[in-house]
């Protein structure tokens, strides 16, 4: 069935009310989903996709995939929307992407896609040069050698969804060298805003993610560190 008028706008006062109830409990912004509703019922849907396997590339050694859309339906109506519990559909979704991810791929050890992933001589296109490729093994194995040490269930690179981002600051710190800064990314981004310091028009043309804005806030950010190096206070 069509939806009325009212019902189209009271749509759109939904989703905005969701991405308000993502930020209050701090959700990542990935995996991204949607509210939509039936038209029958006027439940509420929650739409989502997933990687399933459609075939297998022989040559590259690795499984052909393809988005497929999912409806998660709700037993909450359009006029009730704010009793439906967005953290609990969050989490029921990045489950279910999970359990779809390990269908897709052999393996959730980390061993197995740093191996991979040092190993590829050729990324988005572009050859990788030998010096490259040894940085980034150095990096990387450093990384999985503290993981078995300090963090041994985040072996399992899908735990890296949640708290991966804890775990590797708690790697940086531990590890960091003498007359070496950690600058927080997440309080320049905070300073300049979200929409303001991504552009993935940069990222899809030239790899760059971050905006001149960023950059900007980021380098007066970071002045300090360097004027305090050279005795300088201001």
């Amino acid at each position: 069935m069509v939806l009325t008028t009212k019902e189209k706008k009271k749509i759109g006062d939904v989703r905005k009310w969701v991405k308000k109830e993502r930020r209050r409990y701090r959700l990542s912004a990935h995996p991204k989903f949607s509210i939509g509703v039936d038209g029958r019922t006027k439940n509420l849907i929650c739409r989502y996709g997933i990687y399933e396997v459609i075939g297998y590339d022989v040559e590259n050694d690795e499984p052909i995939t393809k988005l497929k859309k999912k409806n998660k339906y709700t037993a909450v109506k359009l006029n009730d929307y704010e009793n439906i519990n967005v953290r609990t559909i969050y989490n029921q979704i990045v489950k279910d992407i999970e359990k779809a991810n390990k269908k897709v791929y052999k393996t959730n050890n980390i061993d197995y896609w740093v191996d991979k992933y040092i190993s590829s001589t050729i990324r988005n296109g572009r050859d990788i040069s030998e010096l490259t490729l040894k940085s980034d093994e150095e990096v990387l194995v450093n990384y999985q050698k503290w993981l078995k040490k300090n963090q041994p269930s985040y072996l399992d690179i899908y735990k890296h969804i949640e708290g991966g981002k804890k775990v590797l600051n708690q790697y940086l710190e531990e590890n960091i060298t003498v007359n070496t800064q950690l600058v927080d990314i997440d309080k320049v981004i905070a300073l300049v805003g979200v929409s303001n310091s991504f552009d993935m028009r940069y990222y899809y043309s030239s790899k760059s993610l971050y905006t001149i804005d960023f950059f900007k806030s980021y380098a007066e950010f970071v002045k300090p560190f360097f004027m305090s190096a050279n005795g300088q206070s201001k």
